[in-house]
């Protein structure tokens, strides 16, 4: 669940739906079966950068509503017996900002839907790394989905949120598999 109180900037949030959420439900399943349908980024006071259907690359606060549909992952590498390296931390939270903000004003990006979750889930039914590595083939480098926008600002921090999956590919739910990102309590 989210926690301001253990937040830090670019922590990925990731979302559970819960209620009548078609579209979430969709995207869950095109995620492998996974738990998540949204993803964003933390960039500090509250404050969040992500992309929405209806809004595209937005920063905007966190609504508290949200607050127990949330889980909270950090990248190992930022990570040492679950405290932070604060000279990384320090370097990289200034990128984080930076980054997530460039991308303000891109559209999202509809047609990475059907070609990045078949693709994706297409590579995980027959457990093809080659495929899953492999660039989307209706994806836009200038329009994001959310966790598609989560995974390029980590690539610009010189991260990888799942290094067996091209970065337009990773979903909300590959997030929370990600064997490179903890989940924070």
């Amino acid at each position: 669940m989210y926690n301001p109180e253990h937040v830090k900037i670019g922590d990925i949030l990731c979302y559970k739906t819960e209620g009548f959420d078609p579209i979430g439900e969709l995207i869950k399943l095109f995620s492998g079966a996974g738990k998540y349908s949204h993803a964003s980024i933390y960039i500090g006071n509250g404050r969040i950068i992500e992309s929405h259907i209806d809004t595209g690359v937005v920063e905007k606060e966190l609504n508290p509503k949200w607050y127990k549909k949330i889980d909270m992952y950090r990248h190992k590498k930022i990570l040492y017996k679950n405290q932070p390296i604060q000279k990384l931390r320090d370097e990289l939270r200034t990128s984080f900002i930076y980054y997530a903000k460039s991308y303000i004003g891109c559209g999202y990006d509809v047609g990475a839907f059907p070609s990045t979750f078949v693709h994706s889930t297409i590579g995980k039914i027959f457990a093809s790394k080659e495929l899953q590595k492999m660039q989307p083939i209706l994806n836009d480098k200038n329009t994001f989905y959310c966790s598609e926008l989560v995974s390029k600002v980590y690539l610009d921090c010189g991260l990888n949120i799942d290094s067996d999956l091209h970065w337009q590919s990773v979903t909300p739910s590959d997030i929370g598999r990600s064997k490179e990102l903890v989940r924070i309590i």
